[in-house]
């Protein structure tokens, strides 16, 4: 779920947009977004190239010689463990049944305002401590919400799975 609450405030509309889909990661710049909801969107990153494809629109944005790691790098830390935040968030933790939490929170708000979310936002399962969603929130307000269910952790992800292959007459744009 991603809301934009900068321009919720100014047009005053609670604007939501809800998708779902695949979500695969390998250490350290390796990603794979595969959205089934609202429309199918595909986006590929082998650390280099970001590929971000469009099957209704037969259209293939290639972002070549992208810093992944510096534009993805909130995303990707937070990935990698919450250890690789540490010094740059304050934290705050309200364990399950506060208020309404249904599962522990763990609130992360940046320390010194700069790239990446201003406050990222952790949920772990009461149960076993299970990751269970997580939200980015921008510096602008605008969050992104992500529930993860069937989480499979260390699993061997070949590097052939992060190479796209443009699928036949697609256009391609390079950014």
């Amino acid at each position: 779920v991603a809301s934009t609450g900068a321009m919720d405030k100014v047009f005053k509309t609670g604007t939501k947009h809800t998708a779902s889909g695949l979500l695969l990661y390998k250490k350290p710049t390796k990603l794979i977004l595969n959205q089934a909801l609202p429309r199918t969107e595909k986006m590929v990153t082998d650390g280099d190239n970001v590929w971000w494809y469009i099957p209704d629109e037969n259209l293939v944005h290639h972002y070549k010689g992208v810093n992944v790691y510096g534009q993805l790098k909130p995303l990707l830390d937070f990935l990698s463990g919450l250890g690789s935040l540490e010094g740059r968030f304050k934290t705050k933790v309200t364990p399950a049944g506060t208020k309404d939490e249904v599962n522990h929170r763990l609130d992360l708000t940046q320390v010194k305002e700069g790239a990446g979310p201003s406050r990222i936002t952790v949920w772990l399962s009461a149960e076993d401590l299970t990751l269970v969603g997580f939200r980015l929130t921008s510096l602008m307000g605008e969050t992104t919400d992500f529930t993860l269910k069937n989480i499979r952790f260390n699993t061997r992800l070949s590097d052939s799975l992060f190479i796209f292959r443009i699928p036949p007459g697609a256009k391609v744009t390079v950014e």
